[in-house]
């Protein structure tokens, strides 16, 4: 699978991306085959969860319900025999609490979740979480 961001500094111009014969065959693989490419990017999305696994010390991840965070504690649910040990942050204005998705993302995924309503800083929430001697994956 190639991937061309759209800031890849390889193409000067626009022009020279779209004439480019690697981007053609990638942009007409996702338009003829887009169940390929679909499959393609979890399998590599899930290796990539599984292979940041790998350590000393407990693996944890900050959950925030939304899509991203979610799927990647999916996953690490797949790996781990012990629960996943899984934080948010909510904060006392429900306006801007996401706490209550988090809760059901750990609720699905069957982890160990903390939830602290603070409206300290994210500064002092990281070293609060780091002092809990896991290692915390932000998304």
């Amino acid at each position: 699978m190639l991937i061309f961001p759209f800031w890849n500094l390889l193409f000067s111009q626009v022009s020279d991306l779209l004439n480019n014969p690697q981007f053609i065959r990638y942009t007409v693989s996702i338009l003829v085959h887009p169940e390929k490419v679909s499959l393609s990017i979890c399998v590599k999305f899930e290796q990539s969860v599984k292979n940041q696994l790998v350590a000393d010390v407990d693996v944890g991840a900050f959950l925030s319900g939304g899509l991203d965070s979610s799927t990647i504690v999916g996953f690490m649910s797949l790996y781990q025999s012990q629960p996943i040990k899984t934080f948010s942050v909510g904060f006392p204005d429900e306006r801007f609490d996401e706490s209550p998705y988090a809760l059901a993302a750990s609720h699905r995924f069957g982890t160990q979740h903390e939830i602290n309503i603070s409206s300290e800083t994210s500064t002092k929430l990281w070293y609060k979480f780091r002092s809990r001697g896991c290692i915390l994956w932000f998304v």
